[in-house]
């Protein structure tokens, strides 16, 4: 298992939009928790393969902030 705690979801004209939240990799699972709302989300739940390996391609290209 691999978590990623964050704050930073995003950007709203130049301002920053603040949740506590986690990514949660378990096995073939992408786990998001939202620590604030208490929820928590499987986030490839509905994909399909094609879907799935576009997500992960994104996220590898990704550059680190």
């Amino acid at each position: 298992m691999i978590r990623l705690d964050s704050t930073l979801v995003g950007w709203k004209k130049f301002k920053s939009k603040r949740r506590k939240i986690s990514l949660l990799f378990v096995e073939n699972e992408l786990i998001l928790v939202n620590h604030s709302k208490k929820l928590l989300v499987d986030v490839m739940e509905e994909m399909d393969m094609y879907e799935l390996d576009a997500v992960v391609g994104d996220i590898m290209r990704m550059n680190s902030v």
